[in-house]
């Protein structure tokens, strides 16, 4: 790759978790609002340059005067706030995007993911996690996993693209979503045969990359992080006190 990537933030969305009246990127962790320790981690990142922070009126009041940040605002979705972020942004090669949802994330988690992806070609890459790296690091915890040939992983919240590829991506999967109440039409899209194989886990990490790109239009592949935070998205109140209190950790030992 060899770049500098340009960033996008997307941290639109009310919070989820009860007694929280408020966006949940302005959800309070550790005297900070959850979202600052997501923009620490990107401004600080090496090999990350411009960042866009999408979200509501409110996120863009409170950080309009943050340097080097560009300010977009959040869509009615996923999709339409990453339309509006690309739109402001107009990155040049890379564009790396992060979830404004996982305040555990570092500097270091980003740099490491950016480097696994100089190791196979691709136009888009997204971060995965194993059951046992997630288990290690934080017992007990809950996610969302799946189970391949290779063992049973989880999605992380870091992706790197081309941006010249989102456009096409992005309208292939608004039909994905339009159909996820219609088995029949999602099996005739996704593929029943593939559909089948995962649920008997026979399916594998490279059948998965292959079927995602053709759906989707682009090479996609997956990139295994060791790292368990870039999949701990704050939307529970059991990850809002462990990102609590790992964060307070975290200052502690900072302060010595």
């Amino acid at each position: 790759m060899g770049v500098k990537v340009e960033a996008l933030i997307l941290a639109g969305g009310q919070a989820k978790i009860p007694g929280y009246e408020m966006e949940e990127a302005l959800i309070p962790l550790a005297g900070q609002p959850m979202i600052e320790y997501v923009l620490q981690a990107v401004q600080g990142a090496a090999g990350v340059g411009r960042v866009c922070l999408v979200g509501p009126e409110s996120l863009r009041s409170l950080y309009r005067d943050r340097e080097g940040l560009i300010l977009a605002p959040a869509g009615n979705d996923v999709l339409e706030s990453l339309a509006n972020g690309l739109q402001a942004l107009a990155p040049r090669e890379w564009m790396l995007v992060v979830t404004g949802d996982i305040p555990m994330v570092t500097s270091v988690m980003i740099e490491d993911f950016l480097a696994r992806c100089q190791e196979k070609p691709a136009d888009f890459y997204y971060a995965i996690l194993r059951r046992e790296t997630n288990e290690a690091r934080f017992p007990g915890t809950r996610r969302t996993y799946i189970r391949l040939k290779e063992g049973v992983v989880c999605g992380g919240n870091l992706f790197l693209v081309r941006p010249e590829v989102v456009a096409e991506a992005c309208r292939r999967g608004a039909a994905i979503i339009a159909l996820r109440k219609n088995p029949l039409g999602l099996a005739r899209l996704i593929g029943l045969g593939f559909i089948l194989r995962l649920l008997f886990h026979r399916l594998s990490l490279v059948e998965a990359e292959a079927r995602f790109s053709h759906v989707l239009g682009l090479r996609g592949v997956t990139v295994i992080s060791p790292y368990a935070e870039v999949g701990v998205d704050v939307d529970k109140p059991e990850d809002l006190a462990l990102a609590e209190a790992a964060l307070k950790r975290q200052r502690s030992e900072v302060g010595g």
